[in-house]
């Protein structure tokens, strides 16, 4: 059953698979989650999804780029 646009169903129906028709509104319901897979969490903000995509993009793409300018730094200079 829908109940503000959520699925809802009882126990005994998602045992049985019945999530669809279930109408037992005397039991205790258990919300359905959506099917497939989960959407990603935002690294920067941890969000799901995502509120500022493009934003987010370009903070991970400057940090990667130099993170990967200070280890080409650090195999440039020989120790000692």
């Amino acid at each position: 059953m829908l109940i503000d646009g959520e699925k809802w169903a009882c126990e005994a129906c998602v045992r049985g698979h019945r999530v669809t028709t279930c109408k037992h509104h005397d039991r205790p319901l258990i919300r359905i989650n959506r099917k497939g897979r989960p959407f990603s969490t935002c690294s920067v903000c941890n969000c799901t999804p995502c509120e500022a995509p493009e934003e987010h993009a370009k903070l991970k793409r400057e940090a990667e780029a130099k993170s990967h300018s200070s280890k080409v730094e650090l195999l440039a200079d020989p120790p000692g």
